[in-house]
């Protein structure tokens, strides 16, 4: 692997200031890339590289490292390639799993702990991603307006949530019974001062899952049930997307509401009218 190149687009992601997960991403994609060329990156054609993508099974995989490459292209080695004729695989649609109102609320049963139990009503409440109730600070918390910010989510965004009064008994009942109180953030994890992990999330919902005897479906799923529930009880799109910080309501269709179309419940079939109908005359007889 070019170890210049490689330097070069490590600094330029880390003046982008990407996410977590996108810097891991973009780090891993270049540096398969860099490690398949056998000569200098910029001899490579766009066919030498759609050659390359043959060996990603993948979809998703090959199109964040076609995204990755073409970034690298341009801001690293300077080279405008043809898009054209290194296009994006298509998208496979899939119904990702959602929790059922019965099912998110015996595992919140299930879950004894006060700080998982605030955690968990947290998350099903505001819709939150697992990673948002670890960083929240105490500074940022504030149960008189029963308003919470929360820094730096997803694409380095801030935002607000109202918790429903439920929730902030649930915070409260875990702020004045838990044996050490925390110093920084809401949600303290081992020590003092440090946060509450996803890890350590994702183990206790798996825990509550066995208790209650429903299948472990991912703590993604809650904030999936959140907004399809919001949504079917008629909370207006363009709110349900502010909630759970997305820009467009396009995103909560194509993420969220395709896992719960109850608007299919409500079509009427075509047979209806004459079964209707047959119902009708058999009941006049």
């Amino acid at each position: 692997m070019n170890d210049k190149y490689y330097k070069e687009w490590i600094s330029y992601i880390r003046h982008k200031r990407f996410s977590v997960s996108t810097y891991r991403t973009y780090t891993s994609s270049v540096e398969w890339f860099l490690g398949k060329c056998t000569k200098e990156p910029s001899l490579y054609t766009e066919h030498d590289i759609r050659e390359m993508l043959i060996s990603l099974k993948n979809k998703n995989t090959v199109n964040s490292t076609i995204t990755a490459i073409r970034q690298f292209y341009i801001h690293i080695l300077c080279i405008e390639l043809d898009w054209r004729k290194l296009p994006y695989t298509a998208k496979q649609v899939k119904i990702q799993p959602i929790y059922t109102q019965e099912e998110a609320i015996n595992i919140l049963d299930a879950t004894k702990s006060t700080k998982q139990k605030a955690i968990l009503s947290l998350i099903i409440d505001c819709g939150l991603r697992i990673s948002e109730p670890c960083s929240i600070f105490i500074s940022d918390c504030s149960s008189k307006e029963m308003r919470i910010t929360l820094r730096s989510t997803k694409g380095d965004k801030d935002r607000v949530v109202y918790p429903s009064a439920h929730v902030w008994s649930l915070i409260k009942t875990y702020w004045n019974t838990w044996h050490r109180k925390p110093k920084k953030y809401l949600f303290e994890g081992q020590y003092i001062g440090s946060p509450y992990t996803s890890e350590s999330i994702r183990a206790f919902v798996m825990r509550s899952c066995a208790i209650s005897g429903v299948q472990y479906k991912g703590v993604h799923a809650f904030r999936r049930f959140s907004g399809t529930w919001l949504v079917q009880n008629g909370i207006p799109e363009t709110v349900v997307a502010d909630r759970l910080g997305h820009n467009s309501v396009k995103t909560l269709h194509k993420h969220y509401l395709i896992h719960s179309p109850i608007y299919l419940k409500n079509i009427i079939s075509p047979l209806n009218t004459k079964h209707e109908t047959l119902n009708r005359n058999a009941c006049q007889v």
